[in-house]
């Protein structure tokens, strides 16, 4: 039976199975499976909705490491100078002294409001309006803190990162069950339509040659 453009519905059927092992889907069309098809393009849809969320999150990731990177600085002077306000309370020092220990500080106090005007990421000021102020102890109280929140913040989303991974990965693998071809099953069965091709086609040679013999004898 002559099935599109002329070709049979076997040659129909061959044609679908080599495009689906070329392609590696087996759902090219609703004829394959309407329900299934439904389905994998419903899983598609999750797992692209879960790779832009694993992307988004990663940004915010790095976001977050650029901010603990900032603080990180900002305690190293802060704690630089706590050290020299201690160093420069000592009676023994002469004014000359004194007046270097200073102008170090003052040099540690713009390295300070230098990280916070200077520190981005994709040209967003992380560390923008961030002031801590009082003492050097309380400047290093106020900078930790920030980092543990930061800390808390990135654990969150290593912890959102990996749950996204694995909720990705079974969908995949689940999407792969319903909709990718079965390579080798499909190999074994364009073979086997092959080889009764090749069958029907002896068969057909046969009944042709035995229809000639048969007119050859009436007419002898």
């Amino acid at each position: 039976m002559a099935g599109i453009n002329g070709l049979s519905n076997k040659d129909n059927y061959n044609m679908s199975l080599y495009g689906k092992i070329a392609s590696g889907n087996k759902l090219q069309k609703a004829a394959d499976g309407a329900a299934d098809m439904a389905i994998a393009q419903k899983m598609e849809t999750q797992i692209r909705t879960q790779e832009q969320l694993a992307q988004n999150a990663a940004m915010d990731q790095a976001y977050q490491n650029i901010k603990d990177s900032g603080l990180s600085g900002m305690v190293d002077y802060a704690q630089s100078i706590s050290e020299l306000s201690i160093r420069q309370m000592n009676g023994t020092m002469s004014a000359d002294d004194k007046l270097a220990i200073q102008n170090q500080i003052d040099q540690y106090s713009a390295g300070m409001s230098d990280i916070t005007n200077q520190t981005k990421y994709n040209e967003s000021y992380v560390l923008k309006g961030y002031n801590p102020t009082g003492s050097p102890s309380d400047m290093i109280g106020q900078i930790t803190s920030t980092r543990s929140d930061v800390g808390a913040k990135t654990n969150g989303i290593e912890h959102s990162l990996r749950a996204n991974q694995i909720s990705t990965e079974n969908t995949t693998a689940a999407k792969s069950r319903i909709a990718d071809t079965d390579v080798a099953k499909a190999s074994m069965q364009l073979k086997k339509n092959q080889v009764l091709r090749d069958y029907q086609t002896m068969m057909q040679k046969r009944q042709q040659d035995d229809k000639k013999k048969q007119a050859a004898g009436i007419f002898m």
